[in-house]
């Protein structure tokens, strides 16, 4: 059985798109942008609306996004907002372009189950895994 369908969903163009956590337990949120400092911020929302920051964030790894090595950088008090600035080497340089970090569906206050991060700059992909219900990629339902 391949991977999509099996391990995963993704949505390649999900800036500012809420995705729902009722068909995976988790989403890996992965951000790219080359030069500037991208501000990517995690929010929650119910069905879609009335959405509001999700500090949550504790881990995000780094890379140059074009097959960079990763690195990780530990964040002590959960973050809604991440910005490139804030892992090393402290600036918006190649070795931070690239940023990815999970939000699990435990994560969400009560009443809320969709997740969305929205970027002023730059592209965000959404994988869904950890899918409750497996299936052939073509038998699956729309992420969003």
């Amino acid at each position: 059985m391949h991977g999509l369908g099996r391990l995963f969903n993704v949505l390649v163009t999900a800036d500012n798109v809420h995705i729902p956590l009722s068909d995976g337990t988790a989403v890996t949120f992965v951000v790219y942008e080359d030069g500037g400092d991208t501000q990517a911020t995690v929010q929650q929302g119910i069905n879609g609306a009335s959405a509001v920051d999700l500090a949550c964030v504790d881990t995000v790894w780094t890379s140059t996004g074009v097959g960079g090595a990763w690195s990780k950088n530990t964040i002590a008090t959960p973050l809604a907002l991440i910005q490139k600035k804030d892992f090393p080497p402290g600036d918006d340089t190649a070795p931070t372009d690239c940023a990815a970090f999970t939000v699990h569906a435990a994560d969400l206050a009560d009443g809320y189950n969709t997740v969305a991060v929205n970027v002023d700059a730059g592209i965000v992909v959404a994988i869904l895994h950890d899918l409750t219900s497996q299936r052939s990629p073509e038998l699956l339902p729309a992420l969003v």
